[in-house]
């Protein structure tokens, strides 16, 4: 039995001023405004979480990204392709004569000694699958391509990539039609007068005319590489991005439809306003209504959360709904690695939690399609679709500062979430079988003198009840912590394997008789928020 301590969440404000650009669901290159918070796919596996970016400061020393034929040099040609790179084009880097050096160069500037450049860029196959790229400088040593201890190269797709020479690489195995991403870190050992990122349609010196390769998305950085800054003429510096500090909710997808509160407007009947201060949203039941605080119940009722903010409430049967996906993205400030996701309605559940100083550190996808077709042509064809409706996970790594993305995905649907909890992990001891689930009715029944009945339906509440065996060494201390969540409601993991052995809500009672000289019996009570 595990207890997920939910942390409870606020508003954390973000900043950036100036725009960013990010793939969406469809691999798609598209501008997030300024201001406006970015969580992005990784365009080589969409299957993959999308996750938070939060990044400092970064220029891309590459004038022309996307086109590599103004502001690049060489004895290479270079036009348009016909490919793209998730909407954005290539250009082919062809060889024109027998010139045993040719290449295409940008040039990105002098770099001072030990400083660290990184250059990254797509690349697919033209009429050879192998290309040689490089990091070299001309300096009064002449440094060139440096050493081998100087550069490395990583790669993401078709291909393999072998070392040449210093900072100079060559991958071979490219495709024509999917996408090669490829990162070489070169630390330049002496100060470089000037330096230049190459492209070399096949390998270094080689003489045979028309050899040609397709490049995009080039970008050169010093220090450390980040996401994708587009440029067209002129090198491009994107903002940092800025979280405040404290646990909270730092963006979502789903908007706030109703108007915040204003003492000042005048409400008619029936009108929905929206408390920024508590994301509760309240009703007029007056006509006319001006200057009357919430607080006012002859003016105002209760009408819950918002739809954003019903899947982080202390209820299970508020659900935020969007149409196809719903992404939050939280900030604990605690060692939180246990998530608890209920009464959901989406087809799959995707985690991801990201530094902001060691980048992307977790990713998980969660199928929730139950598939019982039973190798049956006809239930596969006609068997109603079953989902779980609840997904755990308990494997984040502990980040303090870090930032947890949680997406639920049904596409052509609705996609709905009735609970969301994150928080760190408590161990109460081991869930035994025979751990019983019913639930509690709050419907009601009144029956009329002829035997009919009229029914009201309402809500309910899962009750669980389960014996766990906690050893001797630990069974205090369990103890204490569960004195200590009395009236508290928690996420309860009976087991992960089973939705029905998960909720959130309070024990009612718990017992525990020190059975064994190593090992001690619990019986716990637990009753589930509505």
């Amino acid at each position: 039995m595990m207890i997920i301590d939910p942390v409870t969440f606020g508003d954390v404000a973000f900043t950036r001023p100036s725009p960013k650009w990010v793939f969406d669901r469809t691999g798609t290159l598209v501008q997030v405004p300024a201001g406006s918070f970015a969580v992005t796919y990784d365009p080589m596996d969409l299957t993959k979480a999308p996750y938070a970016l939060i990044e400092p400061a970064a220029t891309n020393l590459i004038t022309y990204s996307e086109n590599l034929v103004a502001g690049w040099t060489g004895g290479a040609s270079a036009s348009l392709s016909d490919a793209d790179f998730h909407g954005i084009p290539y250009y082919y880097v062809t060889k024109t004569n027998s010139g045993t050096s040719e290449f295409r160069q940008h040039y990105v500037g002098a770099k001072s000694a030990g400083q660290t450049v990184v250059a990254t860029l797509a690349l697919r196959a033209g009429s050879t699958d192998s290309a040689t790229v490089g990091l070299y400088d001309w300096t009064p040593t002449n440094n060139g391509w440096g050493s081998a201890a100087d550069s490395l190269i990583e790669i993401d797709g078709p291909g393999t990539a072998y070392f040449q020479t210093g900072g100079a690489f060559y991958i071979s195995g490219l495709s024509s039609s999917a996408d090669t991403f490829i990162k070489i870190t070169r630390v330049y050992p002496s100060a470089a007068s000037s330096t230049a990122l190459l492209i070399y349609p096949g390998t270094v010196n080689s003489s045979t005319i028309g050899h040609s390769v397709q490049a995009t998305r080039v970008q050169v950085e010093v220090d450390r590489a980040t996401s994708y800054i587009r440029t067209a003429g002129v090198a491009v510096t994107r903002a940092a991005d800025g979280v405040a500090t404290g646990a909270g909710l730092v963006y979502s997808n789903v908007p706030i439809t109703e108007p915040d509160y204003n003492s000042a407007t005048t409400y008619a009947k029936d009108a929905v306003v929206h408390d920024p201060a508590t994301h509760n949203t309240y009703v007029s039941i007056i006509a006319g209504n001006v200057g009357k605080a919430l607080t006012d119940t002859t003016a105002w009722a209760p009408n819950g959360v918002t739809n954003r903010w019903a899947m982080l409430d202390q209820y299970n049967n508020t659900q935020t709904s969007n149409a196809e996906e719903i992404i939050v993205v939280l900030t604990a400030q605690a060692l939180a690695q246990g998530v608890y996701i209920g009464n959901a309605d989406a087809s799959d559940v995707r985690i991801s939690c990201y530094d902001p100083n060691d980048g992307l550190v977790y990713q998980e996808t969660q199928n929730l399609i139950i598939f019982d077709s039973g190798s049956s042509f006809y239930n596969w064809c006609f068997k109603r679709i079953r989902r779980k409706s609840y997904a755990v996970s308990v494997q984040l790594p502990p980040y303090y500062t870090g930032l947890v993305t949680i997406t639920l995905r049904k596409p052509g649907g609705t996609t709905k979430c009735g609970m969301s909890v994150l928080g760190p992990l408590v161990d109460v001891g081991l869930s035994q079988y025979g751990l019983s689930r019913e639930i509690k009715d709050y419907s009601t029944v009144n029956f009329n003198f002829d035997g009919t009945s009229n029914v009201q339906k309402r809500n309910f509440a899962k009750v669980m009840d389960v014996d766990v065996l906690i050893d001797n060494a630990y069974i205090d201390s369990v103890i204490e912590s569960l004195e200590g969540y009395r009236q508290k409601p928690v996420a309860w993991i009976g087991s992960a394997a089973y939705g029905s052995a998960c909720l959130f809500g309070a024990y009612t009672s718990f017992k525990s008789v020190i059975q064994y000289p190593t090992q001690s019996a619990m019986n716990l009570q637990i009753q589930g928020t509505v």
